[in-house]
């Protein structure tokens, strides 16, 4: 319906979350007796089952020398903008509620809501963006990827920290910070080990295997090594979110390597025989009954990937098709979540939550963008990259920097989605025998519905229009008098970034 009307400002995702309210409405209505079993989120079956295809499905599409050219403002972003906007968002939380609310929220209960609505969910995002005809090659969706995959791993291992010192009577202090602090640097640094230790037995096994295995098995045991990274992080109380991140990049680029064409494919086979060598498909083996020599053994992590051609098609096709199956489950589920048993009870309270995630999202992308512009420049990478135009002239654009209308960007595709509801369910609620736990639990799940609701439908309206603006300005037949006229300025810069993104968003 949305692509047959031409309902191009609501996101595919806003329409899986409509799909799922109308399905829970209908079975309400028809069957009472389940009105319960509606409203239950099941936290467990989204972090194990639907999330994890389609974190490593991102970190396999995702262009990795545009993410390591971009390394500094993502990296920026992700740790320090999260922990800024979950501070920012915990001090309004604590100071609208203690004044303009029937709920008062402590503050270490509101720091909890600040990690937990800090979190921009991938799924939403990327979602959104791809929706919008956003290339994951393009500056834009590389910003945007790298935050919301990053930002998502410290602001559970913030939400868990502070958690853990949600006793009766217990206040934020000195001590809690620093324990939180550790606690963070414990996590990721565990996380990024599993991650890399799961690349590094993959391409190992892969290595030991090459043409010796069936596509089938290998594309299989490609996404088991994967899995297992994810799997392992979680049940060590670590983020299987940033292991499973860091070992599809690794696998990605050393187990599936280059994607050859035909001609690649004939020159490697010629190559084969000449030397003596045994090729499948791409993978390139010794000749049988020798000892690897040190040329063979580089092979391992030369990059030209260890896997048949045909495997590396299939498992992008594999990874497309898993991650898309599970985004439409999740919105859909979500919808049915959000819907079927709202708790709308404090009007204020709900505006408090949507008040304090958009403000805190605004005032962290414009101090993080202050200190990543101000860093480029002071390193004298102000005019690294360079970016040809369709009629062959060639400017010189800064790589990684943040103008204000990338900033407008951004803020609109800080969307919130089942990450922070997952994290909410994950409360503890107080009890009376441990002191542990909080009184609050309801008032931060109502807040966090409706951020849900506000960004997914606001943002994703938003970040249309936005896109549909800077198409128009760069489709205006002065346009390029303009540019030929003038010098490039940081006004213009969003029309030279922004011009791949928009290449397929054009009718």
């Amino acid at each position: 319906m949305i692509k047959g009307f031409e309902l191009q400002w609501l996101p595919e995702a806003g329409g899986c979350i409509l799909v799922g309210a109308s399905v829970g409405a209908i079975l309400t209505a028809s069957l009472p007796s389940h009105r319960m079993h509606l409203g239950t989120f099941d936290d467990e079956l989204f972090l194990f089952i639907l999330l994890p295809p389609i974190i490593f499905h991102a970190a396999l599409s995702i262009d990795k020398s545009k993410f390591k050219s971009l390394l500094l403002p993502i990296t920026m972003f992700a740790v320090f903008g999260t922990i800024l906007s979950t501070i920012i968002t915990g001090f309004i939380v604590y100071g609208l509620t203690s004044f303009g609310s029937t709920t008062q929220i402590p503050l270490l209960d509101s720091m909890i809501f600040g990690a937990l609505i800090s979190s921009v969910d991938p799924v939403a995002t990327l979602s959104i963006l791809g929706s919008m005809g956003v290339s994951n090659t393009d500056f834009l969706y590389v910003i945007v990827f790298g935050e919301s995959i990053l930002n998502d791993g410290v602001s559970i291992a913030v939400f868990e920290s502070l958690v853990l010192n949600l006793d009766e009577n217990k206040e934020l202090d000195r001590a809690i910070v620093l324990k939180s602090a550790l606690y963070f640097c414990r996590v990721t640094s565990i996380s990024i080990a599993i991650g890399l230790a799961c690349g590094i037995l993959c391409t190992i096994y892969f290595w030991c295997l090459r043409g010796r295995q069936s596509p089938v098995s290998e594309v299989a045991t490609f996404f088991c090594f994967a899995l297992m990274a994810y799997y392992i992080g979680d049940s060590l109380s670590c983020s299987g979110i940033v292991s499973i991140m860091i070992a599809g990049f690794f696998m990605d680029v050393y187990v599936r390597g280059r994607l050859l064409s035909e001609a690649d494919l004939h020159r490697q086979i010629l190559q084969s025989e000449e030397s003596g060598s045994v090729i499948d498909g791409g993978a390139i083996l010794p000749p049988r009954c020798v000892i690897p020599s040190w040329s063979d053994w580089k092979v391992m992590f030369s990059g030209v990937g260890l896997i048949s051609h045909r495997a590396k098609v299939h498992v992008g096709f594999v990874a497309d098709v898993l991650s898309n199956l599970m985004e439409t489950s999740i919105f859909a589920y979500l919808g049915l979540f959000l819907f079927s048993n709202p708790k709308w009870d404090d009007v204020p309270l709900i505006f408090t939550g949507i008040i304090s995630a958009v403000t805190s999202r605004m005032l962290m992308i414009v101090v993080i963008s202050i200190i990543v512009n101000g860093s480029l420049k002071i390193r004298g990478r102000i005019c690294d990259c360079i970016v040809e135009r369709p009629d062959h002239d060639t400017r010189q654009i800064p790589t990684g920097y943040i103008d204000r209308n990338m900033q407008v960007i951004l803020l609109y595709s800080g969307v919130r989605g089942a990450v922070s509801l997952a994290l909410v369910e994950n409360i503890p609620i107080h009890n009376d025998a441990t002191k542990h736990g909080s009184e609050f639990k309801p008032a931060l799940k109502a807040m966090t519905c409706s951020s849900i609701i506000f960004t997914v439908f606001f943002f994703g309206a938003c970040t249309y229009r936005t896109l549909k603006r800077q198409q128009d300005a760069n489709n205006s037949p002065n346009s390029v008098l303009r540019e030929a006229e003038s010098p490039i300025t940081e006004s213009s810069l969003t029309s030279l970034l922004l011009e791949d993104v928009l290449q397929e968003v054009r009718p």
